[in-house]
C-alpha cells in the first residue's frame, strides 16, 4: 500500500480507492476541515463494495466517498448543480481572546472567586515557627499550645478546603455554567428558520452536550488545580529566594525557559483541542441520522456501511486527540528537566549559605527543601492546568458564539399591538411581496400580489418548488420579506411582533408536530382552556371516542412525535388544536398529503362544516380534488402567481391549472357551465 492508501505495493489501484474517488476534485473535499492530519486507510483487507452501497448516497449528510467518507458535518457534495446548504462550522484560530475569560467571570460570582482565592493560601508557617521556637529553647516547650494551634490550623485549613469548594462549585461553576446555557438555549429558540436550515443538529447537540458539560464541570476542576499551584509553586519560590538569595540570578533564565516551553506546548494543544471539537459534531450528527433513518438504512441492507462510516468519523476524531497524548509526553521531560535543575539549585545554595555562617536557621532550610521538592509537581500542573484552561475554555468560546445568533424579529413590539379582536375579518393582502429563504440565495417568490376577501376559501396548487410552502412560511413571517408586505385586515405583518401574529393565525401542517406529554399539553400547550373546550374540540376532530378509550384520557401519555398514534390521528389533533386557536384564518399546508383517504374525508367533512364557515381557509394543495370546491384558486409556477380565479373560469382558460386537473382526471368534476 501506498503512503496515501490510494495503490498497492506494485502501483496499482486500490479498487476501493478507484470505486469512490471519481476525481482529484472529490478526493480533495474528503480532507477538507482535517488540514494537517494525514488521511488513513480503513480496514485496508475488505473487498470493494457493491454498487448498491451507492444508492443511499444522500442518505447521511456526509456521503461514502474516499477511504473513510467525508469527517465533516456540512459535506457539500454536488449532485448535479444542486449543494448542501449546510454551512461549515465556524471555528476561531490563534489564542483564545481575553473577552472569551472576562465573559466567563462575569456569569460567575466574582466576590465568591475572590474569597475562594483567599482560602488557598493557608500556611504551613505554622511548622517553621515552633522548629524555631525548639532551636531557640533548646526544647519542646509549651507543647500542649503549639499541638494545639497546629490542630485548630488543621481543622479551619479542612473546614476552608470545604468552603472553598463549595464556592467554587455551587456559586462560581454552577452559576457561570447555567447562565452560559440560558443564554445559548434563548438564542437557538429566538434564531431564524435559515439558522436551522444551513447548521447540522449534531453540531447544535454538541454544543449543548460536550461543550456545556466541559463548562459544568472540567472548567472548575481546571481553575481549582490552577490557584492551588500557582499559589504553592509562587509560595516555594518566595522561600527559596528568602533562604538563599542568590537563587533569584536563576529565577529569570529558568522562568524564560518555563514560558517558552509553555506557548509551544499551548499552540499545538489548543489546536488539536479545537480539531478535536470539529471532529466530534460528525459522529453526533451521523448517530442522530443513523437513528431517525434506521428503518431505510435496513431495509436497503446498509448497516454495514453506516456501521463503518461511523468508524471512519471516530477515527478522524481520534487522530486529533491521539498527538494530545503525545504532546503530554513531550512537555512532562522538560517540565521534569526544570524543576531538577530547581531542587538541585534550592539544596546547593542551602548548603552553602549554611556552611558560610550566614545565619540561616535550620527552620527555614527545612521548610524551602519540603516545599522545593514539590516544585516540579507543581510546575508540571501550572503549565497543563494553563492549557486545560485555554484549551476548554475553547467551549466558552463556542456556547458564546451561539449566544450571539442573530435573532427573529421581537415577539412583541409595545407601540404596534394588534386589537384583541384582530383579525376579524380575516382579509389578507400580499402587495408586491418577495422574499428569499436567506441572503445569497434567489427568491422564492416574486413580486406577489395577491388579495383574499374575508372568509374566502382559497386553494394554492402548483408543481414541486413552485413556491406553494414559501407562501405559507410568508404569511407567519418564518421567512422575511425582501420587498413589499403582508397586510391582514390592514395591519402590516412586518409591523407587529411575532408572537402577537403567529398566534393570531391557525396552522394544520403537513406534518403533525406532537410533543411527548399528555393529550392536553399538546392540544393546549399554554394550559388556557377548560376540559369542556378540550373534549369539544376533539368531538369536532372525531377524536373523543379515541381519547375517551385512552387510560387517562385527556391526561393520557402521548409518546415523542406522537408515536403512539396513527398519522391521521396525528393530523386530527392538530386540526382539534387549530379549532382552539382563536383565529379567522386557518392554513392547511397540504394537511391531507401523508394521511389515508379515511382520515382525508373526515378532515375535508370538518373543513367544510359550519365550523369554518365564517374563517378564511388558504389550502395548500397537494390533491387536486381538496380545492376544486375553493372560491377561487392561486396558481403559482417558479414563484410567481400565473392564474387566479374561480376552478369554473380556470379550467375553461385552459392554462396551467387545467393542465393539473387534467393530469389528476378530474375534469368531469368541474362544472363549467
Amino acid at each position: 500500500m501506498s503512503e496515501n492508501g490510494d495503490a498497492d505495493d506494485n502501483g496499482s489501484p486500490s479498487t476501493e480507492a478507484s470505486t469512490v474517488y471519481e476525481n482529484a476534485e472529490e478526493a480533495e473535499e474528503a480532507q477538507e476541515g482535517l488540514t494537517m492530519l494525514a488521511p488513513i486507510k480503513a480496514n485496508p483487507g475488505m473487498p470493494a463494495r457493491k454498487e448498491s452501497s451507492l444508492t443511499l448516497r444522500r442518505a447521511s449528510t456526509a456521503s461514502f466517498r474516499g477511504p473513510r467518507g467525508k469527517m465533516n458535518d456540512e459535506e457539500e457534495a454536488k449532485t448535479g448543480p444542486l449543494k448542501s446548504k449546510q454551512t461549515k462550522e465556524f471555528s476561531e484560530q490563534g489564542k483564545v481572546k481575553w473577552d472569551v475569560y472576562l465573559e466567563y467571570a462575569k456569569t460567575s460570582n466574582l466576590v465568591a472567586v475572590a474569597i475562594y482565592a483567599v482560602t488557598l493560601l493557608g500556611g504551613s508557617v505554622w511548622l517553621k515557627e515552633w522548629s524555631e521556637a525548639n532551636s531557640r529553647v533548646g526544647g519542646n516547650p509549651e507543647v500542649a499550645k503549639y499541638i494545639g494551634i497546629y490542630f485548630a490550623f488543621g481543622f479551619g485549613s479542612a473546614a476552608l478546603v470545604v468552603v472553598q469548594t463549595l464556592i467554587l462549585w455551587i456559586f462560581c461553576s454552577i452559576e457561570a455554567s447555567r447562565k452560559l446555557h440560558e443564554r445559548m438555549a434563548y438564542a437557538i429558540f429566538r434564531s431564524p428558520m435559515s439558522f436551522f436550515e444551513t447548521t447540522p443538529t449534531g453540531r447544535i447537540l454538541n454544543r449543548f452536550s460536550s461543550d456545556i458539560y466541559r463548562v459544568d464541570e472540567v472548567l472548575a476542576r481546571t481553575f481549582n488545580m490552577l490557584f492551588v499551584n500557582a499559589a504553592r509553586a509562587a509560595f516555594t519560590l518566595v522561600v527559596i529566594c528568602i533562604t538563599t538569595p542568590i537563587f533569584m540570578v536563576l529565577i529569570i533564565p529558568l522562568g524564560g525557559l518555563y514560558l517558552w516551553i509553555q506557548r509551544y506546548y499551548l499552540r499545538t494543544s489548543r489546536e488539536l483541542k479545537r480539531l478535536d471539537s470539529i471532529s466530534r459534531s460528525p459522529i453526533y450528527a451521523h448517530f442522530q441520522e443513523s437513528l431517525s433513518g434506521i428503518t431505510t438504512i435496513r431495509a436497503y441492507r446498509q448497516q454495514q456501511r453506516f456501521g463503518l462510516e461511523n468508524e471512519w468519523r471516530v477515527d478522524a476524531n481520534l487522530r486529533a486527540y491521539f498527538p494530545s497524548i503525545n504532546a503530554n509526553r513531550w512537555l512532562a521531560v522538560r517540565l521534569e528537566f526544570i524543576g531538577s535543575i530547581i531542587i538541585l539549585s534550592a539544596a546547593s545554595f542551602a548548603i552553602i549559605s549554611v556552611s558560610s555562617g550566614s545565619g540561616l536557621s535550620a527552620g527555614w532550610v527545612g521548610l524551602a527543601m519540603s516545599y522545593t521538592l514539590q516544585i516540579t509537581q507543581s510546575l508540571n500542573w501550572i503549565v497543563r492546568q494553563t492549557v486545560e484552561v485555554e484549551t476548554n475554555i475553547v467551549s466558552v468560546e463556542r456556547v458564546l458564539e451561539y449566544s450571539r445568533l442573530p435573532s427573529e424579529a421581537p415577539e412583541i413590539i409595545s407601540k404596534n399591538r394588534p386589537p384583541v379582536s384582530w383579525p376579524a375579518k380575516g382579509a389578507v393582502s400580499f402587495n408586491n411581496f418577495s422574499t428569499r429563504y436567506r441572503p445569497g440565495l434567489e427568491p422564492v417568490l416574486r413580486n406577489i400580489n395577491l388579495s383574499i376577501k374575508s372568509h374566502e376559501k382559497i386553494g394554492v396548487v402548483g408543481r414541486t418548488g413552485a413556491g406553494k410552502s414559501s407562501l405559507t412560511l410568508s404569511l407567519f413571517r418564518i421567512i422575511e420579506p425582501t420587498g413589499g408586505d403582508i397586510t391582514i385586515d390592514d395591519v402590516s405583518t412586518s409591523a407587529i411582533g411575532l408572537l402577537d401574529l403567529r398566534r393570531r393565525l391557525a396552522i394544520i401542517p403537513q406534518d403533525a408536530a406532537l410533543f411527548e406529554g399528555t393529550v392536553r399539553d399538546n392540544l393546549d400547550p399554554g394550559h388556557v382552556h377548560d376540559d369542556t373546550e378540550l373534549w369539544s374540540v376533539l368531538d369536532h376532530a372525531r377524536l373523543r371516542d379515541h381519547i375517551s378509550s385512552m387510560t387517562g384520557q385527556l391526561d393520557a401519555k402521548i409518546n415523542e412525535g406522537g408515536s403512539n398514534l396513527s398519522s391521521g390521528q396525528r393530523q386530527l389533533i392538530s386540526l382539534a388544536r387549530a379549532l382552539l386557536t382563536p383565529s379567522n384564518i386557518l392554513v392547511l399546508d397540504e394537511a391531507t398529503a401523508a394521511v389515508d383517504v379515511e382520515t382525508d374525508a373526515m378532515l375535508q367533512t370538518t373543513l367544510r362544516s359550519n365550523m369554518f364557515k365564517d374563517r378564511t381557509i388558504i389550502t395548500i394543495a397537494h390533491r387536486i380534488n381538496t380545492i376544486l370546491d375553493s372560491d377561487r384558486i392561486v396558481v403559482l409556477d417558479h414563484g410567481e402567481i400565473k392564474e387566479f380565479d374561480t376552478p369554473q373560469n380556470l379550467v375553461k382558460s385552459k392554462g396551467l391549472f387545467y393542465e393539473l386537473v387534467k393530469e389528476s382526471g378530474l375534469l368531469s368534476a368541474v362544472d363549467t357551465s
